[in-house]
C-alpha cells in the first residue's frame, strides 16, 4: 500500500505542490500447502504493514506475510516543494517467521517524487510504483504547471507504453485538473501509482488539483 500525496500550497510570491508518496514494499511467499492453515488472516495498513497471519491476534510468531506500507509525500509550503513519500522498508524472516517453511522474496517499495520529476517504472523487480508530485500553482497572473505522470512500459495489457496522465494545469483564476488514479495491471500483476495534480491559475482563490488516488482498479 502507497502513501498519499502532499497538499500544495499558495499564497506568496511562488507556489509550490506537495510531493508523491512512496509505494509500498513488496513481499511474495511461496509455502507448500500442508504447512498453512485452512483459513488466513488477512490484516491491511495495521501499524504500516499488511499483514497475512495464521492466528486473528496477528501476534509475530503467526506471521506468515508483512509488506510495509509506503509514507505519505510531505505537504508543500508558500515556495518550497513537499518532499517526496518513502518507499516501504523490506521486512525480514524475523517479522514474518512462518515463512520460513518455503521461500520468500522482499523488495523495498519506491520513493515518490518532488520538484519536476515524472515517475519511471522500477527496475529493481518491484511491481509498483511511486506516486508524481503535482503541478506548482502559477504565481499571480499566471497559469500553473501539469501534475507528474506514472510510466509503464512493456504492459501485456496495454501495449508498449502506458502512461498514467499528470492533472492539466489551470488557466489564471481556474483550478488545475485531478491527477489520474493507479491502476493495477491484472495480467502482468503490476501497478501504477496515482499521478499528480495540476497546479491552479494564479488569480483568484482557487485549488490544484488533486492527487490520483492509491486505491487502484484492474485494467
Amino acid at each position: 500500500m502507497g502513501g498519499n500525496g502532499g497538499n500544495g500550497a499558495g499564497g506568496g510570491a511562488s507556489y509550490a505542490a506537495g510531493g508523491g508518496g512512496g509505494s509500498g514494499a513488496q513481499t511474495i511467499v511461496l509455502v507448500p500447502a500442508y504447512a498453512i492453515p485452512d483459513t488466513l488472516v488477512v490484516s491491511v495498513a495495521i501499524a504500516a504493514s499488511i499483514l497475512i497471519a495464521f492466528e486473528p491476534t496477528l501476534n509475530v510468531q503467526s506471521l506468515l506475510v508483512r509488506a510495509n506500507t509506503g509514507s505519505n509525500g510531505g505537504n508543500a509550503t508558500t515556495t518550497t516543494v513537499g518532499s517526496a513519500g518513502s518507499g516501504g522498508t523490506v521486512a525480514t524472516i524475523a517479522q514474518m517467521p512462518r515463512a520460513a517453511v518455503g521461500y520468500y522474496s522482499v523488495l523495498a517499495g519506491q520513493n515518490g517524487t518532488t520538484n519536476v520529476a515524472n515517475v519511471a517504472f522500477p527496475t529493481t523487480g518491484l511491481c509498483a510504483t511511486g506516486g508524481a508530485v503535482g503541478g506548482a500553482a502559477g504565481a499571480a497572473g499566471g497559469n500553473g504547471i501539469a501534475g507528474k505522470t506514472v510510466g509503464y512500459t512493456s504492459t501485456l495489457a496495454l501495449g508498449t507504453t502506458y502512461t498514467n496522465q499528470g492533472g492539466i494545469p489551470g488557466n489564471n483564476g481556474f483550478s488545475g485538473g485531478p491527477g489520474q488514479n493507479g491502476v493495477a495491471f491484472g495480467p502482468c500483476n503490476s501497478f501504477a501509482g496515482g499521478s499528480g495534480g495540476g497546479g491552479s491559475g494564479g488569480s483568484g482563490t482557487v485549488s490544484g488539483g488533486a492527487g490520483g488516488s492509491c486505491t487502484v482498479a484492474y485494467g
